[in-house]
């Protein structure tokens, strides 16, 4: 029997590009029209629309990818999307916890392949989280928490390691990749204490593997108003 959640019912859809309705000459009938401010705050400057537009008519988007179907072949019906990722080339990638399967699609909608498995072997997974990303040399990082660990396969699909993770944490918090090609995955700084309690931090690890600072995130305080 097919397990379908309302997660399935609503097609994938990978938005693209803009659309800009818009006529010949100019960037659009707003030029002289829009007044912005300008703010450095750091090495960061900010620029905010005070009114006016720079687009000649609204800007639409439009869909270029649906994967997707309500009946047919396993591989395009899905029932617990938890994580996407795309890589260097287009090629998409989507868990699906539900399953378990990691699912690689071409840049069209295709499907391609699926990488791993449910288990607790090299290769396997059990309860992924919304960690999953893609490294610069294309080797894709999927965050498996129930093995605590994250695991890594080479864009082939084939699993060429694993880094260690402190406890089981599951959380739909993306798996973030730095301009360094350094994984930050959430971890729980006290798994033992009780769920009020809890802190979490962010395990930093290496492109090799090896692990490096864990950074505490601060408390955010707020006020009932």
């Amino acid at each position: 029997m097919r397990r379908i959640s309302t997660i399935s019912l609503a097609t994938l859809f990978l938005m693209g590009t803009f659309t800009i309705a818009c006529s010949s000459g100019g960037q659009g009938s707003g030029d002289s029209d829009w007044v912005a401010s300008h703010d450095t705050i750091g090495d960061t400057i900010v620029v905010r629309t005070l009114s006016g537009s720079l687009w000649r008519d609204t800007a639409h988007l439009v869909p270029e990818v649906s994967i997707g179907v309500f009946d047919g072949p396993e591989e395009y019906i899905f029932g617990n999307i938890v994580s996407l990722a795309h890589g260097p080339d287009g090629t998409i990638y989507v868990m699906d916890r539900q399953v378990p399967a990691l699912r690689v699609y071409d840049p069209d909608g295709t499907y391609r392949t699926t990488f791993g498995r449910g288990g607790e072997g090299p290769g396997e997974y059990r309860q992924p989280d919304g960690g999953l990303n893609v490294l610069s040399d294309g080797r894709i990082v999927l965050r498996d928490p129930g093995n605590a660990r994250i695991q890594v396969f080479s864009p082939d699909g084939e699993s060429v390691d694993t880094w260690r993770i402190r406890g089981n944490f599951n959380t739909s918090r993306r798996m973030v990749v730095d301009r360094m090609d350094r994984s930050h995955a959430l971890i729980l700084l006290d798994p033992e204490a009780s769920v009020t309690d809890w802190s979490t931090g962010l395990v930093r690890i290496n492109p090799d593997g090896t692990p490096g600072d864990t950074l505490v995130i601060p408390d955010t305080p707020w006020e009932e108003q």
